[in-house]
C-alpha cells in the first residue's frame, strides 16, 4: 500500500519533532523511560491498526519516531562534555582561546567602551595549572579600545578574570539567552580584568582567510557612510542594511520597538525571504529565462550573506530565502513550504536548541507566512496592481505570522507596525 506524503504530514512529523524537543526541555525523564514508552505507544498502534488501516498505524509511528528522535537529540546535544567551559565557572582564571566572529563595540552613556569578542576556548588556567576545555564564551573587555582594531577573526586570545555562567533575565517572555547561546556552544561569560586581554597574530586557514576579507568589505561600507554622515546614523542605515547593533543609540532602538520596525536590524528570514522575493519578482517582470532566474538569485542572497557576517543566524535565514526565492520564482509554493519543512527539520535535527532562538523562530514563520499567507492575501486584492499588492501581501502575511512571537518575546504590539512595515519593508 502506498502512502502519499502530504504537506500536511510533513508539517506534522515536524511538530512531532519540536514536541519531543519541548518535552524533553521542560520534563527532563529519563531517556531509556522516554524511549521504552514511545516504543509501547508503538507497539500499541500497530495491534489496534494495522488489520484496520495500515496506513494510520504507520503514520502513528512515524509520529511517535520524531517524537522520541526529538527527545533524544536533546539529550545529546544539552549533555555537555566534561571539559566544557562551563564547567570551570565562578573560578579565577586565564583563558586560551581562538576569536571566533569579528569583535564588536559598544559605547555606554558615560562613554566607557565595551569590546566584545566571542572566543572557542582551548585552554583554561587556574593557578598553576593548566587544563584542556572546549566550548565558547562571551569575552568582554573594558580596558584597551584599540583591541577593536587589532583583533581578528582566527586570532588567539587570552585573558585574565572571573568566568561565570550565563543567565536570563527573570521577566517572563524575554529572550532566553542562555540555550540561544548554547545552540552556538556558547556556555560562559568573562570580563577581562586590567590587565586587559593579549592577542597573537595567526595566518589562518583558507576559510579564515575568507571571513576576514568579508568583515574587511563591511568595515569598508562602514567606513564610506561616516565619511557623508555621523557615525550614529551610518550606524542606524548599516543596521537597518545588514543587522546588529553595534554603535546604535539605545533610544533609536527603542524608537524601532515602538513601532514595530525593530526586527528589521536582526537579519532573519523576512529580509532573506523579502530580497528573494523581489529579486524573483523583478526576473518576471523582464521575463528572464528561469534558468537564468535560479543563479541570480542565489547570487543575491549569497551576496548578502557575505554582507550581513556570514553569523550562523544569518546563513540560516539565507537558507530560508532561498526556499522563499525558488517557489516564488517557479511559481511552485507548495514546493516550496515542502522544503520549508524539510530545511527546518533538518535544523532541528542536527541543532535541537535552534527551537528556543528568536532569530530562528521570526525566519521560520516569516517565511511560513510568505508562503502560506501571502498568497490568500494577494488572491483578496485581485483589484490593485502588482506594484501594490505583492508588497502589501508580503508586508501583512510576515506580521500575521510573526505576531505571536513578537507579543512574547516584546511584550507590546505596535497599531503603527503594518503601515510602517509597507513603507519600510520594500
Amino acid at each position: 500500500m502506498k502512502i502519499k506524503i502530504t504537506n500536511l504530514m510533513l508539517n506534522c512529523l515536524l511538530a512531532f519533532l519540536a514536541a519531543g524537543i519541548l518535552f524533553a526541555e521542560f520534563f527532563a525523564p529519563p531517556i531509556k523511560i522516554f524511549l521504552l514508552t514511545c516504543a509501547g505507544l508503538s507497539a500499541v498502534a500497530i495491534i489496534l491498526t494495522w488489520n484496520k488501516n495500515f496506513s494510520i498505524a504507520v503514520k502513528i509511528i512515524f509520529a511517535i519516531i520524531f517524537l522520541a528522535i526529538g527527545a533524544f537529540r536533546f539529550f545529546s546535544v544539552n549533555n555537555l562534555p566534561a571539559n566544557d567551559i562551563s564547567n570551570f565557572a565562578n573560578q579565577s582564571v586565564k583563558i586560551f582561546g581562538t576569536i571566533r566572529e569579528a569583535p564588536q563595540s559598544k559605547i555606554f552613556a558615560n562613554d566607557l567602551i565595551q569590546v566584545k569578542f566571542i572566543v572557542d576556548v582551548e585552554q583554561v588556567k587556574i593557578g598553576d595549572e593548566i587544563f584542556s576545555a572546549s566550548g565558547g564564551i562571551i569575552l568582554n573587555d573594558y580596558n584597551q579600545t584599540e583591541n577593536l582594531i587589532l583583533a581578528r577573526i582566527g586570532d588567539k586570545i587570552s585573558a585574565n578574570g572571573n568566568l561565570k555562567l550565563l543567565t536570563n533575565y527573570n521577566n517572563p517572555g524575554q529572550i532566553d539567552n542562555v540555550t540561544r547561546n548554547k545552540a552556538n556552544k556558547i556556555t560562559a561569560r568573562l570580563s577581562a580584568d586590567k590587565s586587559g586581554i593579549e592577542i597573537t597574530e595567526v595566518e589562518g586557514n583558507f576559510f579564515i582567510k575568507f571571513l576576514r576579507q568579508v568583515e574587511k568589505i563591511r568595515e569598508h561600507y562602514k567606513t564610506e557612510m561616516q565619511k557623508v554622515m555621523s557615525a550614529e546614523d551610518a550606524a542606524a542605515i548599516f543596521a537597518m542594511l545588514f543587522g546588529g547593533y553595534a554603535g546604535l543609540n539605545p533610544e533609536l532602538v527603542t524608537e524601532f520597538q515602538t513601532t514595530g520596525i525593530v526586527h528589521i536590524l536582526s537579519v532573519s528570514g523576512s529580509h532573506m525571504s523579502l530580497i528573494a522575493a523581489a529579486t524573483a519578482f523583478f526576473c518576471l517582470f523582464f521575463k528572464i529565462p528561469k534558468q537564468i532566474t535560479i543563479f541570480v538569485g542565489i547570487f543575491v542572497i549569497f551576496t548578502y550573506t557575505i554582507l550581513s557576517g556570514m553569523l550562523p543566524q544569518v546563513i540560516r535565514s539565507a537558507a530560508m530565502g532561498i526556499l522563499i526565492f525558488t517557489g516564488t520564482a517557479f511559481k511552485m509554493e507548495s514546493l516550496g513550504s515542502r522544503l520549508l519543512t524539510f530545511t527546518a527539520l533538518a535544523m532541528l535535527i542536527n541543532q535541537p536548541l535552534l527551537i528556543f532562538d528568536i532569530s530562528f523562530q521570526l525566519s521560520f514563520s516569516s517565511t511560513a507566512g510568505l508562503m502560506y499567507i501571502a498568497p490568500k492575501i494577494r488572491s483578496r486584492l485581485k483589484n490593485l496592481p502588482n506594484f501594490f499588492k505583492l508588497p502589501i501581501s508580503m508586508v501583512l502575511a510576515v506580521q500575521i505570522a510573526s505576531l505571536p512571537i513578537i507579543i512574547w518575546y516584546f511584550n507590546q504590539v505596535s497599531l503603527s507596525s503594518v503601515l510602517a512595515n509597507i513603507f519600510v519593508m520594500p
